[in-house]
């Protein structure tokens, strides 16, 4: 089944202009590659929802042919100019691309991009390894140790490690300071992955807590033996000692161990955990952040991966006033449309001349 889109620019919205930084580098995916289907129209990728571009020029599709990150993108205005596109085109083609989430746009290279690991253990283990297989820089940050993380700049994430649950005071400092954390929590045959706690407006560690005490009365008693103990200071915030506060509600969290440093998991979910992590790390990286509030539980043996959205709690004291969606279900299915990864759900521009672009 093939849904075209009429020509002309939809109306209704605006996107703001682009303006790629100097340095930044474009390029296109592998998996997403032009596919010639006809004079003067591709295809990204072999997905069913890979769009569909027409009404491009042969130079044109030859130059995003050679988009593979190896050269900034003002090198390729230049390439653009030598074959006769203009430059306004070629950006309003790369802006195109860039929208539909085809393009990915990175910051100039600064060198490598550090992301704090909280915990110990296997599953910390290859998290470690995924992030650098994309690219980036694991620096472990463990309890006691002085600073924590030790890296400058500041971490772009910290992936917090649980044993099998997060305790929230660990995020506490991360969120002060507005760096993006990650909770990442194991438990035999199944794992949860996020939510990605990128700001005050968004669901943080203690939101999750509150919304479970609501469901379960037992919870603050339950989450008191397996919570993983907050680190005991983190140098790149200054000295803070999460544990040295009072937890909001039920009984204090144990103390004395590692973050993850107990856990045994099964090693094909913690390849596909860690590779879930990496895959949101390097999103943040290139710019492209998961929808807010929403969390990836991954189980054996298939594997599965269901997705959960969550809300700020109305009596979570650390967002000031709570927006005005918060009273939805925390456990409400995210595959709908206000919660679908980015792209999924999001209709295409045209280039500007020929047929618009349309979904297979």
């Amino acid at each position: 089944m093939t849904d075209r889109m009429p020509g002309g620019r939809p109306g209704g919205t605006t996107s703001p202009a682009w303006a790629p930084s100097p340095g930044s580098r474009a390029h296109i995916p592998g998996g997403l590659r032009p596919l010639v289907r006809a004079p003067g129209e591709v295809q990204f990728g072999l997905t069913a929802r890979g769009p569909i571009v027409s009404g491009l020029t042969t130079a044109e599709i030859g130059l995003l042919s050679r988009l593979d990150g190896r050269q900034a993108v003002a090198g390729t205005f230049r390439d653009a100019a030598d074959a006769g596109v203009a430059a306004a085109r070629w950006h309003e083609l790369l802006d195109l691309l860039r929208r539909l989430e085809v393009l990915r746009v990175a910051p100039a290279d600064d060198g490598p991009l550090p992301v704090g690991i909280e915990g110990e253990g296997p599953l910390a283990d290859s998290v470690s390894r995924a992030l650098r297989r994309s690219g980036l820089v694991p620096v472990p940050s463990r309890p006691g140790a002085a600073p924590a993380p030790p890296v400058e700049p500041a971490p772009v994430l910290v992936v917090l490690v649980g044993s099998p649950a997060v305790d929230p005071r660990r995020g506490d400092p991360w969120l002060a300071a507005g760096v993006p954390h990650l909770p990442v929590s194991p438990g035999g045959g199944h794992a949860t992955v996020g939510p990605l706690v990128s700001g005050r407006r968004q669901p943080c560690l203690w939101c999750l807590d509150r919304h479970r005490s609501d469901r379960d009365a037992a919870w603050p008693t339950v989450m008191a033996q397996a919570a993983t103990p907050a680190p005991a200071s983190t140098g790149a915030l200054g000295a803070v000692d999460p544990l040295a506060r009072p937890p909001a509600s039920g009984p204090p969290r144990h103390a004395g161990v590692p973050p993850g440093s107990g856990d045994v998991v099964d090693p094909a979910l913690a390849d596909v955990v860690a590779g879930s992590v990496a895959a949101i790390a390097r999103s943040l990286v290139d710019g492209h952040r998961p929808p807010p509030g929403v969390s990836v539980d991954v189980c054996l043996p298939w594997p599965r991966m269901d997705h959960r959205r969550w809300q700020v709690h109305p009596a979570c004291d650390r967002h000031g006033a709570a927006p005005a969606d918060t009273d939805s279900d925390p456990d409400s299915d995210p595959g709908s449309t206000d919660a679908a990864p980015p792209g999924l759900a999001r209709r295409q521009h045209p280039v500007g001349r020929g047929r618009a672009p349309h979904l297979v």
